[in-house]
């Protein structure tokens, strides 16, 4: 959020919630942490087709794994409900039972995550 704003101004002072309404975009800025599982209550009351949170890896939802390099590799065997991994460096990721895609051509891969998603979430 920009400084100076009005937005921002309410928040400093204690507001819990600052709104923006524009032209052709709203925003909701929260002065407060929230549970993951608020998160995604809040995210259901609206008309999205996907919902992807980052930062939550250790909750049994299902994930998709981001492997940087070798040292994330552990990830694939301590996180839980993984439905896909995805990596800049491909040969981190070979012989895995879940699509793997490759972060550089991720403009090529997002519809095909997208949809792969929306099968896994639906049985």
């Amino acid at each position: 959020m920009q400084t100076g704003t009005d937005s921002q101004k309410h928040l400093a002072a204690g507001s819990v919630i600052s709104g923006v309404q524009g032209e052709t975009v709203s925003q909701l800025t929260f002065n407060t942490p929230f549970e993951l599982d608020d998160l995604i209550r809040m995210y259901a009351s609206l008309p999205l087709d996907l919902v992807l949170l980052e930062g939550y890896k250790q909750y049994h939802y299902p994930k998709i794994v981001l492997i940087r390099n070798a040292m994330d590799l552990s990830l694939l065997d301590e996180l839980s409900n993984i439905i896909a991994a995805g990596s800049w460096d491909m040969t981190l990721l070979e012989e895995r039972q879940y699509p793997v895609f490759e972060m550089k051509n991720m403009q090529n891969n997002i519809s095909v995550i997208a949809e792969y998603i929306r099968r896994d979430a639906n049985g």
